[in-house]
């Protein structure tokens, strides 16, 4: 049932605010591309906070085109998991924490943004919440 579940206001956001409208296939050629563009146009003055919205934009018209049956449940699910090993890394040895919400923490451009602004350490230093170091960090 094709229609858009946000009555496609994310997508005239998307363009608005990225100067992009969004892509299917998180993984797919032509996202890239648009990625590397709203980089290049930098809307936002920040290239990194550019991409990852226009990534997560793209993430939402998967989702809206899967609440309105035009694609598959797997196709979301697959976009989901390429934004969050584009933007997010995993936290393997917090999956037995109390602290539930270290299972993913920022990654790349983000971790080197936003992690001194906020005064946390950067990869390297990153521990779980029982104190062990994360399994992905060399």
């Amino acid at each position: 049932m094709s229609g858009g579940h946000f009555d496609y206001i994310n997508d005239s956001l998307c363009d608005t605010i990225t100067g992009a409208y969004p892509q299917l296939d998180m993984n797919g050629e032509e996202q890239h591309d648009m990625a590397t563009a709203v980089r290049t146009l930098n809307k936002l003055e920040d290239k990194d906070v550019s991409e990852i919205c226009y990534d997560l934009f793209c993430l939402l018209h998967s989702f809206d085109w899967y609440r309105s049956g035009d694609t598959g449940r797997s196709d979301y699910e697959a976009d989901v998991k390429a934004f969050k090993e584009k933007w997010l890394i995993s936290t393997i040895c917090c999956k037995d924490c109390e602290n539930w919400d270290t299972e993913w923490i920022s990654a790349g451009p983000i971790e080197r943004h936003f992690c001194p602004i906020l005064g946390l350490s950067t990869r390297d230093s990153f521990t779980c919440g029982r104190g062990e170091k994360r399994k992905d960090v060399p």
